[in-house]
């Protein structure tokens, strides 16, 4: 395997461990979890506000009724009142579900609110027995001012119960944001561990290049230095005074032995000889036998 190749191999396993170390903090400390209980949570608060609109609606019909003495009008709006805050308690009881805290906070405000409508219930009741169905003056009739008393009561338990519930939602909400700005951090941290390694990948990379340009120009030079050594050897080989023949051209060596030019360049230098004729010498050999036929005819 080349540097780079084991280089790249050793960046991955880096990142690897990275991804799974970032995968097992926020597994260990139930990130992902944590995060959708806040959200739920936020649903649940939103949810819980929406139920004080209808509450209020009841409470305003006890006053409409105290101001009006319509106990038919008043009945209506009170049981349209009552079925809007019923559907809203249930979407809020299944909403609940994902905290025991908040779930059984919720079912402690169903019981309440049922016991408040059945109070105010029977404060109409009251109301219409004490008016004597005429709608005429208000007389006053045993058990008005308790049944009076009773429904202002189960208002005032009702919101106590849905204000308590938002205790467990808040703490939900804290810990979902927590939980989300330590994912983040953790993101940024898992990131900046990245740009290191590509910091540290490219700086290695970087340094194993100019090791091997340096090498590259030393291998060059050392070349370079190897080529010159050997002309200068050549040339010390081939150059000087050398002893030559000056008729047939023999070269004496050191040992005083002469020898042909040939076997002379062959032994001091690689090079080889290859034997040919050239133009003038031809012309002489190819002229040769006329001379001598001539000098025969004489």
């Amino acid at each position: 395997m080349s540097h780079f190749g084991s280089l790249r191999t050793n960046a991955t396993a880096l990142a690897l461990i990275g991804v799974l170390s970032f995968s097992a903090v926020v597994i260990y400390l139930k990130l992902p979890q944590r995060i959708k209980t806040g959200e739920r949570g936020q649903a649940a608060i939103q949810m819980l506000d929406e139920m004080r609109r209808p509450f209020l609606t009841i409470k305003q019909t006890e006053a409409s009724l105290l101001e009006t003495t319509d106990v038919e009008a008043s009945n209506r709006a009170l049981s349209l009142a009552v079925g809007s805050a019923t559907d809203l308690l249930e979407r809020y009881t299944a909403l609940a579900r994902y905290n025991v805290v908040l779930s059984a906070n919720v079912g402690k405000l169903s019981e309440t609110f049922e016991n408040w409508v059945a109070a105010q219930r029977h404060f109409f009741s009251s109301f219409e027995a004490a008016s004597g169905r005429t709608g005429d003056a208000l007389q006053p009739a045993s058990g008005f001012s308790q049944s009076l008393a009773l429904a202002a009561l189960g208002f005032l338990n009702t919101m106590d119960v849905l204000g308590a519930g938002e205790v467990p939602i808040h703490a939900d909400i804290a810990d979902g944001r927590r939980a989300t700005q330590l994912l983040q951090a953790l993101g940024i941290m898992l990131l900046l561990y990245f740009i290191g390694i590509g910091f540290w990948l490219q700086r290695i990379k970087s340094k194993r290049e100019r090791v091997l340009i340096l090498e590259r120009v030393r291998y060059e030079q050392e070349a370079h230095a190897l080529q010159r050594a050997l002309s200068e050897a050549l040339a010390k080989v081939l150059s000087g005074l050398i002893p030559i023949c000056a008729s047939c051209k023999s070269i004496r060596g050191e040992d005083n032995q002469w020898t042909q030019v040939e076997s002379y360049v062959m032994q001091k230098t690689d090079a080889e000889f290859t034997h040919s004729i050239c133009p003038k010498c031809a012309e002489r050999m190819l002229s040769e036998p006329h001379e001598i036929v001539h000098k025969a005819g004489k």
